[in-house]
């Protein structure tokens, strides 16, 4: 069995809201990442229930005519957050607030790390053994981020950058051991899409 994850497309960040849609480039992004996912069997498709993450899974929910389950452990921290903070901004803007974030990820998005970390794996742990088959994932950077640490044994949540609309993939043994395949594919996404 296969979890697909997929990090949502580009968020749009022009009116800074809570909970931002995606950018006619993200929801571009969601339609490759569909094309080239629509190729595959896929049994379930899962969301967080933020709306950049359901955006992104929406093109391959239409694909495979599934619907899409909204799952809440599998969505960022940002959502006990007033505001969203994009992590690619804070990179750019470097300095001391990305330091801040470097230092103390969750926390700088507004959430418990502990109790970040328990719902994530707890989540995954739970679609793993619900599902049989392949099972794709919209998610966030730091969801992606925490299981491929746990995974690969790997201090801190800032050892990776998933792009945006990137495709991450576990394996999970009969056993309900995950093992990781791939990180950050995005062969998938064209190129102008940085």
């Amino acid at each position: 069995m296969q979890l697909i994850l997929i990090r949502h497309g580009e968020p749009d960040l022009s009116d800074g809201p809570e909970d931002p849609p995606l950018t006619v480039r993200g929801h571009r992004q969601a339609e490759e990442t569909a094309a080239r996912l629509a190729l595959e069997p896929i049994d379930r498709i899962v969301s967080s229930p933020l709306l950049r993450a359901r955006q992104t899974a929406e093109p391959l929910a239409e694909q495979l005519g599934l619907q899409v389950d909204v799952v809440e452990g599998v969505a960022e921290v940002d959502r006990w957050g007033a505001n969203y903070v994009s992590v690619e901004a804070l990179r750019k803007q470097g300095g001391q607030p990305w330091a801040n974030f470097l230092a103390d990820p969750v926390g700088t998005l507004g959430g418990d790390e502990e109790l970040f970390r328990r719902e994530v794996s707890a989540t995954l742990q739970d679609i793993a053994h619900s599902t049989q088959g392949r099972t794709a994932i919209t998610t966030h950077g730091l969801p992606i981020n925490l299981i491929l640490a746990e995974l690969l044994g790997l201090q801190g949540l800032t050892n990776f950058a998933p792009h945006h609309a990137s495709v991450t993939r576990l394996h999970v043994s009969l056993g309900g051991r995950m093992s990781v395949l791939t990180v950050n594919e995005m062969t998938h996404l064209n190129r102008d899409d940085g």
